[in-house]
């Protein structure tokens, strides 16, 4: 479907894989597709309305922390951008091991553009 970008019919076909796939595990798999087949086809209220019904049902799936992140960007499209600020706190509290350590300070190496100074990164600061 995404080849012939025909996301209004791929949708339907993953909405009738979300609801009666088998095996039951492929589910979650089409509703996440079908979220992102109503986002690529522009129909934004729908794709929200289908993101929180992936979180309701499957919170703990793998996929959720990345519907989270769509859920956001899709409330961020629709003009709500105090929505996605709480979604994206909400990211922040539940998957706080998923962003990483802090970024990395840099190397500590002279800045060799002008010789006659001799900085580092931490003389910056």
């Amino acid at each position: 479907m995404y080849q012939t970008s025909d996301y209004v019919q791929a949708s339907q076909i993953y909405g009738d894989v979300s609801q009666t796939g088998r095996p039951e595990p492929t589910r979650p798999l089409a509703l996440s597709a079908q979220i992102a087949s109503e986002e690529m086809s522009g129909h934004v209220p729908q794709a929200q309305s289908l993101a929180q019904m992936f979180l309701d049902r499957y919170p703990d799936h793998f996929l959720a922390a990345p519907t989270y992140m769509t859920q956001a960007r899709l409330a961020e499209l629709a003009g709500n951008p105090a929505a996605a600020a709480a979604v994206y706190d909400r990211v922040v509290l539940l998957y706080p091991k998923a962003l990483g350590p802090p970024w990395p300070r840099p190397a500590r190496k002279p800045c060799l553009k002008n010789r006659a100074i001799r900085m580092t990164f931490a003389d910056l600061k």
